[in-house]
């Protein structure tokens, strides 16, 4: 069981957080982003596709006297964000992840529906993660088109991105942005009294001895906050090669980046002129992931080896994968889980495996499970009924040859090993 242990707000490196502006609880946008019915709608999106919890039937029991318990401390400005539950996971690295509690979470909601108009104008069209009618298979659709068209790609990670996130900068950049004073007040909340983030030893340009130990740095991996505002930071990095004469394209998943080029010597002026831009974010290129590769050979980006006519899930996939739903069986083997929850996470990898792995594949990689032959057997003689036939998630059925076979063909850009 992974080690869980509750991190309570902070102010980031120590330093007290900078005063609030002057509050207008009459603020139209205020109003307009804090109705019921926006409150009832955030609250929906915060349970959706998540398993039950203690704190969400909590919550659910008391639904309408909390939504409106969270409707007057936004109008009037009195609302904090709560501690953090954090836990390590592996996949496959080693990764704290803080979670916020759920009436946060209602909030996070709230808050970013009402943001994104005035965010999404600075992230360009490369930018895939977390983002409506993008996500990771537009992404690789999206690389394999550069790729036919170039014959050398840069891959690029940040090291140690989301707990290296300077909260001045992020600051800054939130404000010009044109947020509303409310919710830019309430989102540097979030950033600034989140959970601490390891001590920073290293140094940038223009650095005293101590400015990494005086900096606020980090966001919470695992708030959906996070996962926006992580997009927002790297835009400068994004404009720099965009622009760039030697760059045919790039795609960016939060801090991943597949740069497509024509040369390998055009590539690595590239890479020269994102440093300056970097540094000046307080960040470093992941140097071990670094690398300039022929697009031919295949590269590993977001969960594939793709080249550009195919992709091929590799096998430490399957294996986190196995790893991850084996648990999941047994909760719900035993009643801890429901039906429709385990469903659709099985759904989702499927959906996903299905690009990188033939039909045929698929069914001997199911047939060899036992955890997945279990499940195919519990479903059977258990009383949790599957979904109903023609639903997203009974497509998806494990170790069922008839639900395998009768789910869409694999793509073009399938692999048959």
């Amino acid at each position: 069981m992974p080690r869980e242990r509750t991190a309570t707000p902070t102010a980031g490196g120590g330093a007290a957080p900078a005063a609030d502006p002057p509050w207008d609880p009459a603020d139209p946008d205020l109003l307009a982003a804090t109705t019921f019915r926006r409150l009832h709608d955030a609250y929906r999106a915060a349970r959706r596709h998540k398993p039950k919890t203690a704190a969400m039937d909590r919550f659910d029991l008391r639904l309408e006297p909390h939504l409106l318990a969270l409707q007057r401390a936004l109008r009037d400005g009195s609302w904090q964000p709560g501690p953090y539950r954090q836990f390590e996971v592996r996949d496959p690295k080693p990764r704290l992840v803080s979670a916020a509690s759920f009436a946060d979470r209602v909030v996070h909601h709230a808050l970013m529906r009402a943001a994104e108009p005035y965010l999404a104008p600075a992230l360009g069209p490369e930018v895939y993660a977390n983002r409506k009618g993008m996500g990771t298979h537009a992404a690789i659709a999206r690389y394999q088109e550069l790729a036919r068209t170039a014959p050398y790609v840069l891959k690029l990670d940040v090291a140690a991105y989301f707990p290296s996130i300077d909260h001045d900068i992020l600051l800054a950049q939130l404000q010009s942005s044109g947020l509303p004073a409310w919710n830019l007040t309430l989102l540097s909340r979030v950033v600034l009294q989140g959970p601490p983030s390891p001590r920073a030893d290293v140094h940038f340009p223009g650095d005293d001895l101590l400015a990494p130990l005086q900096r606020r740095r980090g966001l919470p991996l695992g708030n959906l906050t996070s996962q926006t505002l992580a997009n927002l930071y790297l835009a400068p990095v994004d404009a720099v090669l965009r622009r760039h004469p030697d760059v045919v394209g790039f795609i960016r998943y939060v801090d991943d980046l597949a740069v497509v080029g024509r040369s390998r010597a055009g590539l690595r002026r590239a890479l020269a002129e994102t440093i300056a831009p970097l540094h000046a974010l307080r960040l470093r290129w992941n140097r071990s992931k670094l690398g300039i590769h022929a697009v031919h050979h295949g590269v590993s980006l977001l969960g594939m080896v793709v080249q550009p006519d195919h992709q091929r899930l590799p096998g430490r996939a399957r294996r986190r994968f196995e790893a991850r739903i084996r648990p999941r069986i047994r909760a719900w083997a035993r009643g801890a889980l429901a039906s429709d929850d385990l469903w659709r996470s099985f759904a989702a990898w499927h959906g996903h495996a299905r690009r990188g792995m033939s039909d045929g594949a698929l069914r001997r990689f199911y047939a060899r499970r036992v955890a997945l032959r279990r499940l195919d057997n519990s479903m059977k003689s258990s009383a949790h009924p599957a979904p109903a036939s023609g639903s997203a998630s009974c497509a998806a059925a494990p170790g069922t040859t008839t639900n395998l076979r009768t789910s869409a063909r694999p793509t073009a850009t399938t692999t048959n090993r």
